[in-house]
């Protein structure tokens, strides 16, 4: 009989997929293929109706309300041999039910979610969270976090906590290293921008660093899932769209514009929140030679593993349109040093 896995996550799909949890998702589900997956999208206030969002050999996907589709959920906890959860996010919607089952399970934390919230002014929902999260760091079998910062700072945050762990990457399937570092450009200077509106994103910030450099030697152009939100905001700062392209393509399709590219926006507050992320764009960025734009440098391991950076401060229509041939060497050796396959392997013969 195979390995029964429940995933307490939504299914990626052709709609959400350009959403970087959902490329999370999938990343990590390109590794379970031989196991037999169920993943449960559940929460309290929508799904009143079961609905059988995916269906195909070894895997099926479900939403799900926690109330309404109680036993259900409880049925497929008791059938389940591990049960693995995206995010602290998706604990709580099964909590406290996971606690009855002396189930073998697997945290993929994503990322430092009370500090996220505790960021964003929701100081009781982060109350609540952190609560979680300490109960999950004493009864989840397995941790798996993005960067080893983030193991770093959990070791600190909870040094009681000596629980297995694994670090796993967030490398983009659709995308591999481009050597080809010269590409015709006539002299322009190819900015591009990747990712929605979220707060931490520091969208406003990036618009003005656009608003002041706007220059016939400067090409910028934003590849979005939220066009329309950003046409607003740009129309809001009084600045001439006919200077921004703005497109929203598939994951897929990113190559053939990083390819053209030199630089990358990637303004993160110099938090603890960024300071252990592994943010999906940056690595995209080195692996096509980008020279990530930054707020604060210190994200991720990149500061450890040297990667070229411009402040934003520092950007102007004078930076030369070349590619980075350290950032692409240290995406290159990342890849070539990674193997996702091995490190599940490794999981599912530690708990099985």
């Amino acid at each position: 009989m195979k390995t029964r896995i429940l995933i307490i996550s939504s299914y990626y799909n052709e709609e959400n997929i350009k959403d970087g949890m959902m490329q999370r998702v999938k990343s990590v589900d390109d590794n379970l293929m031989n196991f037999e997956r169920i993943y449960l999208n559940v929460r309290i206030h929508k799904f009143f109706k079961k609905k059988t969002v995916h269906q195909q050999e070894n895997v099926k996907s479900y939403d799900i309300n926690a109330v309404f589709h109680l036993f259900f959920l409880l049925r497929c906890i008791a059938k389940s041999d591990i049960i693995y959860f995206h995010s602290i996010y998706n604990v709580i919607r099964v909590f406290p039910w996971f606690l009855l089952f002396r189930k073998k399970t697997i945290l993929d934390v994503h990322g430092v979610v009370p500090e996220e919230l505790a960021s964003m002014g929701r100081g009781f929902r982060a109350g609540i969270y952190s609560f979680l999260e300490k109960i999950a760091f004493k009864k989840i079998s397995l941790m798996i976090f993005v960067t080893e910062s983030m193991a770093d700072y959990y070791k600190k945050k909870y040094p009681k906590w000596h629980g297995a762990y694994k670090i796993f990457y967030i490398v983009p399937a659709n995308l591999v290293v481009d050597n080809n570092t010269t590409i015709e450009n006539n002299g322009k200077i190819n900015v591009i921008y990747s990712g929605n509106t979220q707060k931490w994103q520091n969208i406003e910030l990036m618009l003005n660093v656009i608003k002041n450099n706007l220059s016939e030697k400067i090409n910028y152009l934003i590849l979005t899932g939220e066009p329309e939100v950003f046409n607003e905001q740009i129309k809001n700062l009084n600045i001439d769209a006919t200077k921004i392209s703005i497109k929203s393509v598939h994951p897929n399709e990113l190559a053939q514009y990083y390819e053209k590219a030199h630089y990358g926006f990637i303004l993160r507050d110099d938090v603890v929140v960024n300071r252990v992320a592994n943010p999906t764009k940056l690595i995209e960025y080195l692996c096509y030679g980008l020279i990530p734009i930054v707020k604060s440098a210190e994200i991720g391991d990149f500061m450890k593993l040297k990667y070229e950076y411009l402040s934003y401060e520092n950007f102007s229509d004078r930076v030369l349109p070349v590619k980075s041939q350290i950032n692409l060497s240290i995406a290159q050796s990342i890849i070539e040093s990674y193997n996702p396959q091995k490190i599940f392997d490794e999981i599912f013969e530690a708990l099985l």
